[in-house]
This record gives C-alpha cells, sequence and structure tokens, in this order.
C-alpha cells in the first residue's frame, strides 16, 4: 500500500479542519509538536473509555496489528468475518479512493448481511467534527464493500452516577 495515495480518518478530520495543518501533518513532520503530559492524560482516558466501550460486547473480537499495519489490519478483519464473527474491535477498511478507517467497534446485524459502525469518544456530547470522523469511516467502509446500516457516535453519559463498580449498560 502507497501511504501517499491514503488518507486516514483522522488526517481527513485534519483536512477538513484546516487543509494546511493536513500538508504540514504529511509533509513536514518535523514541526509535528511533542505530546506533552496534558495531551498524553488525553489519550489515555479516550483508551480506557474505549476500554469501557467493549464492555458493552464482551463477546468481540479485536484486530492487534500496529497502527501503520494497515494492510495487515484489513487481513485479521476480513479473517475474523469469514469466521463467523459478529463484534470486531478496531476493524479495518480501505476504500478505492484511499481513504481508510480503523472503527471502534464492527457489529454484523443480526439476521442481515450489514454490520453497524460504533465510534466511541471520550466526550459528553457530539462535536462538529465527529460528524467528519463518522462520515469519512462509513466512506471507507462503505467503499470498501461493507454494507453498513447505521453510524453510531458513542459518548461519555455525563448524568451517570458511580455507585461500586462502573456499569459499562
Amino acid at each position: 500500500m502507497d501511504k501517499e495515495k491514503t488518507l486516514s480518518k483522522s488526517q481527513f478530520v485534519k483536512g477538513v479542519q484546516c487543509p494546511k495543518a493536513l500538508w504540514i501533518y504529511r509533509k513536514r513532520k518535523d514541526l509535528h509538536p511533542e505530546v506533552d503530559e496534558a495531551t498524553q492524560a488525553l489519550f489515555d482516558m479516550g483508551h480506557d473509555i474505549g476500554e469501557l466501550a467493549k464492555k458493552m460486547w464482551s463477546h468481540g473480537v479485536e484486530v492487534m496489528e500496529e497502527y501503520y499495519d494497515i494492510t495487515g489490519a484489513i487481513e485479521s478483519t476480513n479473517k475474523f468475518i469469514e469466521e463467523g464473527k459478529t463484534v470486531i474491535y478496531e476493524a479495518t477498511a480501505l476504500s478505492p479512493t484511499g481513504i481508510y478507517s480503523k472503527i471502534d467497534i464492527l457489529k454484523k446485524v443480526q439476521g442481515e448481511d450489514a454490520w453497524d459502525l460504533i465510534e466511541v469518544k471520550a466526550s459528553t456530547r457530539v462535536k462538529d467534527y465527529h460528524l467528519w470522523d463518522m462520515a469519512s469511516q462509513r466512506m471507507a467502509f462503505e467503499g470498501a464493500g461493507y454494507v453498513i446500516r447505521k453510524s453510531i457516535l458513542m459518548h461519555v453519559n455525563n448524568k451517570y452516577v458511580r455507585n461500586g463498580e462502573i456499569d459499562p449498560k
């Protein structure tokens, strides 16, 4: 796969928000800022929220390839589908236009030849860029031949009151 001819969903969203930022990201890696502690804490929180979301569908399997191994991740996704898995975490698809995506949760629609895309956000509300994010993911998966029934944005319920262990449902 030629990385110069592909665009991840996060790069797509970056380009929608600011084309210059996308150009710098792709062409001037020397200008990327280092990840500071506050940014790393946000990344870690997002990871923790993603792990909680997986508990909603605990029978899922996870694509484990490194973020840069898109071809391997697509192959693992296809293998899981061939094996009849119905919930796949980090499922990966690449459209013929070069848009690729790892969706947090790919869930088979029972009784249909269709899938739901579930994107998990560590946010308490929908933000404008989340819609671009979901649109690019749907574009990648539909372009790769998937029939998508729903695109679902899952976020944190800020009305939830914890009493004992966290109940993700």
